[in-house]
């Protein structure tokens, strides 16, 4: 990870793989410690809604992409899939040219089809070269 990112007060992990179902297999195994919440003290704080929240690193140029014409990409992902997505208009402080994405969801499986909604939206950029 660059510099940037180790100083932050977070845990970022980042997932490069060159199969695509090794990219799902270690998504889906970071997912599952990222949701856990077996460690909760008691069952009925387990059992609140809380929601579920993954922020997403993306390149700044992928923005504009990502939301889409008139905002379409990121309706239809609320729409169609019960996920709410908040990208931020600035640029990460300290991680130039990088923006976040959040997605928040009453439960895991809205986030996981949205990230990979998004990830097929980064292909996409990066076929059309918006991105390299």
């Amino acid at each position: 990870l660059p510099e940037a990112l180790k100083r932050r007060q977070e845990c970022i992990i980042m997932i490069s793989c060159g199969e695509e179902s090794t990219l799902r297999q270690a998504v889906s195994m970071v997912l599952d410690r990222v949701f856990d919440r077996s460690g909760l003290p008691d069952t009925a704080d387990r059992d609140r809604e809380r929601p579920h929240v993954l922020d997403l690193i993306v390149p700044e140029r992928a923005g504009g992409g990502i939301v889409g014409q008139g905002g379409e990409r990121i309706r239809a992902i609320i729409e169609e899939l019960g996920c709410e997505v908040q990208v931020s208009r600035e640029p990460l402080a300290g991680i130039a040219g990088h923006k976040r994405v959040k997605l928040l969801a009453k439960d895991r499986n809205p986030i996981e089809a949205a990230l990979w909604r998004l990830q097929g939206t980064l292909k996409e950029l990066v076929a059309a070269e918006v991105l390299s």
